[in-house]
């Protein structure tokens, strides 16, 4: 009697075995949500560091001390102004004064406006550094930066670094060499 019944449950084992051979598998695919929209200066820094699809909630100016927002090797952003400003609000010149420096990939669109940057070296806006890439798309609008050297808008300033400008405006920067770009 044992051995029909023990026959009888490996007969089910097999059975459920082949059944789930042929049944076609299902994958569940983890997506990462979109985080609402950003209004200060410390958030917009971790979504730039978390990468992806980041949109402006307001206007972020950035806190006394602050540092720049940098976009990190091996992370793509991109970065909808939604038609606010984000402003580093320097009046004097400062050792790394940039807005932002880039070593990953950072397209920001408009509309929309990058200002306040005001650096002792090269860089005011954007630093593009080795390997990153920088595009500036619909009527975003890199103004008001400065850099004592070169680059006030947008510096490139490292092997492999790429700039690129689709409908966007770079005016009013300064910088000895290159106010708007170098």
């Amino acid at each position: 009697m044992k051995t029909k019944k023990a026959k009888q449950l490996l007969t089910i084992v097999l059975s459920l075995l082949m059944l789930a051979s042929v049944v076609p598998t299902v994958s569940f695919t983890a997506f990462a949500i979109a985080a609402g929209p950003v209004s200060d200066w410390a958030a917009l820094q971790e979504a730039l560091y978390d990468g992806g699809d980041v949109t402006l909630g307001g206007d972020i100016t950035a806190p006394a001390g602050a540092s720049a927002l940098s976009v990190p090797k091996n992370k793509t952003v991109r970065l909808y102004l939604d038609g606010h400003t984000i402003d580093r609000a320097l009046s004097a010149e400062t050792e790394n004064g940039s807005v932002f420096i880039v070593s990953g990939d950072l397209d920001v669109y408009g509309p929309g406006t990058v200002t306040g940057g005001n650096t002792t070296g090269s860089d005011g806006g954007f630093r593009v550094k080795k390997d990153g890439f920088l595009a500036l798309c619909d009527d975003a609008v890199v103004t008001g930066n400065h850099a004592r050297y070169s680059g006030g808008g947008v510096y490139i300033s490292g092997s492999n670094a790429e700039f690129s400008l689709y409908g966007a405006v770079i005016t009013e920067n300064s910088a000895k060499n290159g106010g708007g770009l170098a």
